[in-house]
């Protein structure tokens, strides 16, 4: 292997090897990044070291534990680069059917393929309506001095479970392993954007203000809904005069500024929302950020030819709808926030996450102008795991009125980022090192 050169002839602060698929790699090569951590080397071809096991009613203790596999992955790319390594395993296992004197579990380990699905489809009509799907993952960081693990977990009905929700556990352990390396190594993030050997760190928009600022975008809104909104005979809220027809553009500006800032350290590289009505908010919440806006469209223009295809249901019109994004602006290395103008059903976020799903792409958050609380559309997307924000949340509609929580102001946040070693600084002698040495 050739030697990495590392700071101060570049401006990267540490070198690390991954030991996990093409596009999980391809993820982790933009995330650090933004810390200035350098992955230049990938064993995509590292064996599952556990095997499946059908029908089973009790732990063996024989196998090994996915945070112990992953751990076994790592050190393999460790002793094969010196650098220190990162490495993931994960396990699906469909629970004993409850109310059942049949105990027997199911349990999938290595890599998450249609098999998956064809047992789930399988047991289906054979299992209690409540039989539980687990899935499990763990990602190991090691090297001479250090074994870390990040972990997560989430489970599934039988009857809506598939092998794509595995994602989300993957995610969680992930998300979870690069908090505790950001702590325990106080690696400062520089964002994607750092200029070659420079020092800075990103500025969020909250910092560019004063502290403790009260922003007005959700009080104007609410305040907007109360007096000019109707409700029309079959339940829908009609905001045609300030929002999605006539466009009241001070009040639409100050609620993109504080979806932005309410929604910042989400860090999205790229802002997706659904034509046209969705495009207004979007617009201003991405000024604020400073990242182009995606969005989704209705109708396949001719100048698209290779794109990402969904259909739904609208909740407006009650039919079938599609959604088209095409391929040249959705990619594996996204982070995506989610902006629309409404959240009721939840029909049009679905369709949204199962384009970025396409894409490989990831969900970092959604925010929306308004959401009506009677409906299930937070609900749905609880199961996502990622900030949902609403500057208006409207709890009822009955007989005309409009019933509307009252919520505080947001406030604009202190800066609270832990002082530790900049990119330009050498890390102190005391402090664990991130990276073994590579000369």
């Amino acid at each position: 292997l050739e030697p990495i050169k590392l700071w101060p002839e570049t401006h990267w602060r540490a070198a690390w090897a991954t030991a996990v698929d093409p596009v999980q790699s391809s993820c982790l090569r933009t995330t650090w990044a933004n810390f200035n951590v350098k992955l230049p080397y990938n064993f995509p071809d590292v064996p599952d070291l556990a095997v499946d096991a059908y029908g089973v009613e009790s732990e063996t203790g024989e196998d090994l534990s996915i945070g112990d596999e992953a751990i076994l992955k790592a050190q393999m790319a460790h002793a094969v680069t010196g650098l220190s390594s990162i490495a993931d395993a994960g396990c699906v296992e469909v629970l004993a059917n409850p109310n059942s004197r049949n105990a027997k579990r199911y349990i999938f380990r290595g890599k998450i393929t249609e098999r998956i699905d064809e047992l789930i489809l399988k047991l289906r009509p054979l299992s209690a309506p409540n039989r539980v799907v687990l899935y499990h993952s763990s990602v190991a960081f090691v090297n001479a001095t250090h074994r870390i693990l990040g972990d997560g977990m989430c489970t599934a009905a039988l009857t809506v479970a598939n092998s794509s929700l595995a994602v989300i556990s993957r995610s969680a352990a992930y998300d979870n392993l690069l908090e505790k390396l950001a702590k325990d190594f106080a690696l400062p993030f520089t964002g994607p954007n750092v200029e070659r050997g420079g020092t800075g760190q990103v500025v969020l928009p909250s910092e560019q203000r004063a502290p403790g600022k009260e922003l007005v975008g959700a009080r104007m809104l609410r305040e907007r809904v109360m007096r000019d909104a109707k409700v029309l005979d079959s339940g829908m809220l009609k905001v045609s005069s300030f929002i999605n027809h006539q466009v009241d553009v001070s009040l639409i500006e100050a609620c993109g500024e504080e979806l932005a800032l309410r929604l910042e350290r989400s860090m999205p590289t790229k802002i997706l929302t659904v034509e046209a009505t969705g495009l207004i908010p979007a617009i201003f919440v991405a000024r604020h950020l400073q990242v182009p806006v995606v969005f989704a469209r209705k109708k396949r223009p001719l100048t698209i030819s290779d794109a990402f295809t969904v259909s739904y249901r609208s909740a407006t019109k009650g039919t079938l709808s599609e959604l088209i994004v095409s391929e040249e602006y959705l990619s594996a290395n996204d982070r995506i926030l989610i902006i629309d103008d409404f959240l009721a059903g939840g029909s049009t976020a679905e369709a949204l996450f199962k384009l970025i799903k396409m894409a490989n792409a990831k969900v970092v958050g959604v925010g929306v102008l308004i959401e009506k609380l009677t409906d299930s559309g937070r609900a749905f997307l609880s199961g996502y795991e990622v900030p949902v924000e609403s500057l208006v949340k409207v709890e009822g509609l009955d007989q005309g009125r409009i019933d509307v929580l009252d919520e505080p102001c947001f406030t604009v946040p202190g800066v609270t980022r832990e002082e530790g070693p900049s990119a330009g600084d050498d890390v102190p002698a005391q402090s664990p090192s991130p990276a073994d040495s590579t000369e």
